[in-house]
């Protein structure tokens, strides 16, 4: 039986031909591995079972690390910290816990300079530091030294500079260490206005300049790095198809054949951002849609060295269809596999030939599920 496909292509002069949806070929249900549930253990009660959310997959140095917890106010599990930091060990096939941080969410890995950094996306202390994690030769340390940090959304380095994305109670703003994180200057991007606070999301290179995405009162804005520091990009539309008031953000960039790929996020009032949008740029004017069918959504972004794969998923009756598309030149498409889950595959991965799935819920459909981490063989 035949389908209308997840992906429909991408609007200009790219079109991406995707196979349908359900070639029984493709379903790889049957030979997914359940590795086992760590949050369980950081939150084992019933009630906690939204902070086991899988927010984030990180292959580092023959591991795959896992982000849980939940920074939001808003039950339910509201404020879930402290974050275990967990790996899983494909030699041993064991779930460690390799660190406790004193954060509320693991929302993002960074690999910097051949170190794996983790942003505090709601440190658990007074807001008149943020902080930042990395793991040093010696284990992880924690750097408690960004000025008003309460939301540390993202960090990059470029062009010898640490950047990091804030979220502050005077607003979004950069802040930018030449000394590797032990002093920072900040640059102010979108103040808090009428009673909304804005925040920088993410920073992502395109073309060979650095970018900050920011949402405020007045919708989403994007940043370039200058000499001057950080300018607003007027005349160009990152996000098309979506209105400039909505306060969406650039999430899961990802380079690959010197173009960017990207998801937007939309924050809500109440529970953390869902996926809006997926998007193919060349470089800030020459930007693309790509066209998914309206009950799909796109998840995730993971990559090889040849190949680039996305995420989506789709609800159904009896619980999630999870497809992974790829594509190795960004023109011609194919679905590489899908499968079934109870709940939907919220991160993914790719270590060697294997791919790893965190399953995760949204806020007003928990399922028991949550946190399960799965894996698929090459």
């Amino acid at each position: 039986m035949r389908r209308r496909d997840f992906i429909a292509g991408i609007v200009g002069s790219t079109i991406i031909s995707p196979l349908v949806g359900y070639a029984q070929s493709l379903d790889r249900t049957s030979q997914l591995e359940r590795l086992g549930n760590p949050g369980k253990t950081s939150y084992p009660n019933a009630e906690q079972t939204f902070a086991r959310n899988v927010w984030c997959l990180k292959a580092f140095g023959d591991r795959i690390y896992i982000g849980i917890g939940n920074s939001e106010n808003f039950g339910p599990a509201p404020n879930a910290g402290p974050a275990d930091i967990w790996y899983f060990d494909p030699a041993t096939s064991r779930l460690v816990r390799d660190w406790s941080a004193p954060d509320e969410q693991v929302e993002v890995f960074r690999v910097i300079e051949g170190q794996l950094v983790v942003p505090g996306n709601d440190p658990m202390e007074s807001w008149e530091f943020g902080n930042f994690y990395r793991l040093e030769q010696d284990g992880w340390k924690k750097y408690r030294t960004l000025p008003n940090g309460l939301h540390n959304f993202d960090m990059i380095k470029f062009g010898g500079v640490l950047y990091a994305a804030l979220g502050t109670e005077a607003g979004a703003v950069v802040a930018a260490s030449e000394d590797d994180g032990m002093t920072w200057r900040v640059q102010p991007l979108v103040p808090v206005a009428r009673g909304f606070y804005s925040r920088a999301h993410s920073l992502f290179v395109l073309s060979g300049r650095l970018y900050a995405s920011a949402t405020g009162w007045m919708g989403w804005q994007i940043f370039g790095l200058t000499r001057d520091g950080f300018s607003l990009i007027r005349c160009s539309n990152f996000f098309p198809g979506i209105g400039a008031s909505r306060p969406v953000f650039v999430s899961a960039f990802t380079s690959f054949r010197e173009q960017g790929v990207y998801i937007a996020r939309e924050r809500q009032a109440q529970g953390h951002p869902q996926p809006v949008g997926l998007y193919v740029a060349a470089n800030s004017e020459a930007i693309r849609t790509i066209e998914l069918m309206p009950d799909v959504q796109p998840r995730d972004i993971a990559m090889s060295s040849k190949h680039l794969f996305v995420l989506v998923t789709r609800q159904t009756t009896a619980g999630y269809d999870n497809h992974v598309f790829e594509t190795s030149d960004l023109t011609e498409c194919r679905e590489a596999f899908h499968f079934r889950t109870a709940t939907f595959a919220r991160a993914f991965e790719l270590s060697g030939d294997d791919f790893y799935f965190g399953l995760g819920t949204n806020h007003n459909n928990v399922h028991p599920d949550t946190g399960e981490l799965l894996r698929l063989r090459g």
